[in-house]
């Protein structure tokens, strides 16, 4: 009896140590959540995977020049239940994107939402800002 618990305890030690790292991932350290952006895009890829799908997309930067800017969103399954799938965005479509930008400035950050031109909207982070 005491062998079996012990076993327990050492498996259930395991899983929690395992768990820490999975957890960390997706602390969203690198996203200034305390802010949100809009941009006006055209959609260049949309790479629907695991752990995270992405929106690369074109921008026109400051000097008036297209840039390449990527948004991180939630993983297939979880954008699933939030309405989106893999078809529902066409490449060169406009898009309005409101994010979360990243913490260091660089271009990009996290989708809270996706406008489509008739007006559609679909949610991938769309927590509230952080006070």
């Amino acid at each position: 009896m005491i062998r079996g618990r012990s076993a327990a305890c050492a498996l259930l030690l395991l899983l929690s140590a395992a768990w820490r790292p999975v957890s960390a991932h997706h602390a969203f350290a690198s996203f200034d959540l305390r802010r949100t952006r809009t941009v006006r895009a055209t959609l260049g890829l949309f790479e629907w995977t695991e752990p995270h799908s992405w929106l690369d997309v074109i921008v026109i930067d400051d000097q008036g020049h297209p840039a390449r800017v990527s948004f991180q969103c939630l993983d297939p399954p979880m954008l699933r239940r939030k309405g989106w799938s893999k078809r529902r965005l066409r490449i060169g479509e406009i898009l309005l994107v409101d994010y979360f930008p990243n913490r260091d400035g660089s271009p990009g950050g996290a989708v809270r939402t996706v406008r489509f031109p008739d007006g559609t909207v679909l949610a991938a982070y769309d927590f509230p800002v952080q006070p």
